[in-house]
């Protein structure tokens, strides 16, 4: 038996499957999106003389397009193939990353970040997809798992990989350097993942590929899967992301640097429970484990809600980041879990329109409630907002979950 945080000894990967080097590597990628550059994101409004609110423009460009592209591009790697949708979201995210940095004008970098947006719709669930392409059960929840810790480090460093950049080269450009690294990083993708199209995938246009992915929301498990990412994105960017450095400004007097290790002890306990999720698995459900997390969800929140001292906010933060690194990988597997190889792409595509959507309502509504209420009472709010998603998740444990995975 592992400790905690330990790496659990590699399974054997099934025949044809793609290294798993190959799939972290489209992780980490994708990540790169808005973590790169937020640390950047003042000088850039000040550069282009659009101020915080032009600057918020630009994070937004890159989120808001996956909620209505993700779908269609799960489906295209569901009729075409993984590889012939990864290889070219990778090349269209790097170069049009790189141009971001070198744009003259502000709709020329909106342009080229919203175009970048859309490639980076898939890359993320589309690593997930790859992994349920070909583990299962106990397996895939572990490999889903080091996915997630994957992600969870690449957002605690690339805001301080960015920031440095930026401040070693005296510009804000340096920032978008990095995007260039997904133009290897597709060369390699492609050596590594197998070509051709899924069995028995869906065919006809665009449209109705479209609406074959929305389709899906007509079965239980997804829409709940759905709901519960979009719900989850709304506390992690609402509150953790946009509101945790106000709280740690106004009640501790913490600068930039200070504010960021803070933050960073999230990434440790989200890293623990992530490469440990296989063990979690083996003890709980799906169900159950997501119910646990949301209920660490309320200790994590109501802990830095309350914290008189620095000591106890940082073990709220902690806390809340086991909470994270349970609740999505989890999810993920169980809608994994839940689709057959024809539509996989197309149904985890739809859980990344909810998380991005959470992404863009989560800051909007914790900075309005912080205006309001500075303080704790945002995460005071969180928490009840848990509460409430775990009880909901509690009453229907009663009830048959439906999955397609024997390994729930």
């Amino acid at each position: 038996m592992t400790a905690p945080g330990e790496l659990e000894p590699a399974a054997a990967s099934p025949p044809g499957a793609p290294s798993l080097s190959a799939v972290y590597a489209i992780t980490a990628a994708g990540l790169m999106s808005n973590t790169l550059i937020i640390a950047s994101l003042p000088e850039i409004g000040s550069s282009f003389d659009v101020g915080a609110a032009g600057a918020g423009l630009v994070v937004a460009a890159g989120s808001l397009p996956g909620v209505f592209v993700a779908p269609v591009i799960g489906a295209l790697a569901d009729r075409w193939g993984r590889r012939a949708v990864v290889v070219p979201c990778l090349l269209i995210f790097g170069v049009m990353g790189g141009v971001a940095g070198l744009a003259p004008t502000f709709p020329l970098l909106l342009a080229a970040r919203l175009g970048q947006g859309m490639a980076s719709a898939g890359l993320v669930s589309l690593a997930v997809v790859i992994i349920g392409d070909h583990w299962s059960g106990l397996d895939r929840a572990r490999l889903i798992g080091r996915n997630s810790a994957v992600l969870t480090v690449s957002v605690a460093i690339y805001p301080a990989l960015g920031g440095a950049l930026a401040a070693l080269a005296g510009t804000w450009r340096a920032a978008f350097l990095p995007y260039w690294l997904a133009v290897p990083v597709a060369v390699y993708v492609a050596r590594e993942l197998p070509r051709g199209r899924q069995a028995d995938a869906h065919t006809g246009s665009l449209l109705e590929l479209g609406r074959a992915a929305i389709g899906q929301l007509a079965r239980p498990i997804v829409a709940g899967s759905v709901a519960l990412g979009f719900v989850a994105f709304v506390l992690i960017f609402g509150l953790f992301v946009t509101t945790m450095p106000l709280l740690l400004e106004q009640r501790f007097g913490l600068d930039v640097f200070p504010r960021g290790l803070v933050m960073a002890v999230s990434a440790v306990g989200a890293t623990i429970t992530a490469l440990n999720l296989r063990r979690l698995r083996s003890r709980w459900s799906a169900d159950a484990l997501i119910a646990v997390s949301f209920g660490v969800f309320i200790m994590g929140f109501a802990v830095i809600a309350a914290a008189p001292i620095l000591p106890i906010l940082i073990l709220g933060s902690f806390t809340y980041g086991l909470a994270e690194g349970a609740t999505i990988p989890t999810i993920q597997d169980r809608l994994v879990g839940a689709s057959g190889d024809e539509v996989r792409g197309a149904v985890v595509a739809l859980f990344v329109s909810g998380a991005r959507a959470g992404q863009v309502v989560g800051p909007l509504l914790a900075t309005r409630i912080w205006e309001r209420w500075p303080g704790g009472t945002p995460f005071a709010i969180g928490a009840a907002l848990a509460a409430i998603t775990a009880a909901v998740l509690l009453a229907m444990r009663s009830r048959p979950s439906v999955t397609a995975d024997p390994a729930r």
